[in-house]
């Protein structure tokens, strides 16, 4: 009985949940990121706006969340490309990008410009906060600079080398945002060429399996 009831609970979670996310996509779609308030997402799903904020404390954490609920297929797909990472390095960064590519670009441009610009304006960690989002990334990143260097994902100057990289990354999606005449494509070009200059760098600085220079 108790599982019964359990279960339904998770399943009126979920559907409201499903029913928060499409309504505030929607209308994030519409009036952009700013112009949107919880009490019309609440509105839009049927909710009370207490009973929003019990899922979500703020605007910025309901995108973030919505962002987390599309993350596992792309996170299933980050872990495969650093498994591979080892053969090709290089081939495996490029892998990564698009594949984050692809889930940032579900959403509009407007929208992204709109969270980052309420986000700085109200002094909140954006960087922190997409990076709590990008942890499947980050790792992929750990892998990738690991295999670069040949050493474990998790040593001191693999760690490093992913944390650059990130930044690097992430300075370009805002440069992005900033910018209208960079388009998709002249992004990833901007992205690969960067990353790869660092990686480059770090070729002739290959250790071996441990982090004793």
């Amino acid at each position: 009985m108790e599982g019964a009831v359990a279960g339904l609970r998770e399943s009126k979670r979920e559907a409201r949940l499903r029913g928060i996310t499409e309504a505030a996509i929607a209308l994030f779609s519409e009036r952009g990121f700013e112009a949107t308030t919880m009490e019309a997402i609440a509105e839009a799903a049927g909710l009370g706006t207490g009973t929003l904020y019990n899922y979500f404390p703020s605007k910025a954490e309901l995108l973030l969340g919505i962002i987390a609920l599309r993350t596992p297929p792309f996170a299933e797909e980050l872990e495969r490309i650093a498994a591979a990472a080892k053969a090709s390095p290089e081939a495996a960064l490029m892998k990564a990008v698009d594949t984050y590519l692809e889930s940032f670009s579900f959403y509009p441009r407007l929208l992204w410009r709109d969270f980052a610009v309420t986000c700085l304006s109200k002094g909140l960690p954006l960087f922190s906060m997409i990076e709590e989002v990008d942890a499947p990334f980050i790792a992929c990143f750990e892998a990738i600079a690991g295999a670069s260097l040949r050493q474990p994902a998790g040593s001191e100057r693999s760690t490093l080398l992913a944390r650059n990289m990130y930044s690097i990354f992430f300075h370009s999606i805002m440069v992005y945002l900033s910018d209208e005449s960079l388009d998709e494509r002249g992004l990833r070009k901007r992205i690969g060429m960067q990353l790869g200059e660092l990686i480059g760098k770090h070729e002739g600085a290959r250790g071996g399996t441990n982090d004793e220079e």
